[in-house]
């Protein structure tokens, strides 16, 4: 009789024991489910942000108006335009090379110039000069502006190096100057554009 209590004691400690393992293995099955859940909606909200934050580039630089566009044609100024402004898919505005004078804000000291192609990145080359001085070269211009610093006076070249086809396209802002316009431009190969850039009238 003792021998049959106690192997009854013996099997509910047993199933007592394995409630409990079974107890704890359930606990921790809805730890992992709730790691893999947190880690699936990190995920989500990742690529989501991804996603918001490409089409806001890509918006940014496909938000031209075809009367934007006009205006550009007409005399090469695109006024209160982004730098890194894309206007055409291909190389076909049919822009000439032009000069420009810029003049600068009262305020600005120091000059930046920022410069893009504004259609096709087709491989185009250029070489920027501040007063005859190279400051840059052989730079292959993209959609993303290539910055580089200025002289304030100064006459700033733009000097066509290689055509990648259809012709050196490129856009020119210059932060801090007076009406914040981007200038639209064609370079020739061995020829250069000049922006003669001046302290604001007194």
């Amino acid at each position: 009789m003792n021998n049959n209590y106690r192997d009854k004691n013996r099997q509910n400690l047993s199933s007592l024991g394995r409630t409990r393992n079974s107890g704890e293995d359930l606990a921790n099955k809805l730890k992992v489910k709730r790691a893999k859940s947190k880690n699936i909606h990190r995920t989500a909200i990742g690529l989501t942000a991804l996603v918001i934050f490409c089409a806001a580039i890509f918006l940014n630089n496909s938000s031209v108006s075809t009367a934007d566009v006009t205006n550009v044609k007409e005399n090469g100024i695109g006024k209160g335009m982004k730098a890194g402004t894309v206007l055409v898919a291909a190389d076909d505005l049919g822009l000439q090379a032009k000069d420009f004078n810029v003049e600068m804000k009262s305020n600005v000291k120091t000059g930046r110039l920022l410069i893009w192609d504004y259609a096709a990145e087709d491989g185009d080359v250029v070489t920027v000069k501040a007063d005859g001085k190279v400051i840059a070269e052989n730079v292959g211009i993209l959609h993303e502006p290539f910055s580089l610093d200025i002289p304030i006076p100064s006459v700033v070249e733009v000097v066509g190096i290689k055509d990648g086809g259809g012709g050196i396209t490129y856009g020119v802002k210059i932060p801090g100057a007076v009406g914040n316009s981007v200038f639209f431009n064609a370079a020739p190969i061995g020829s250069a554009n000049k922006y003669t850039i001046t302290g604001p009238v007194k």
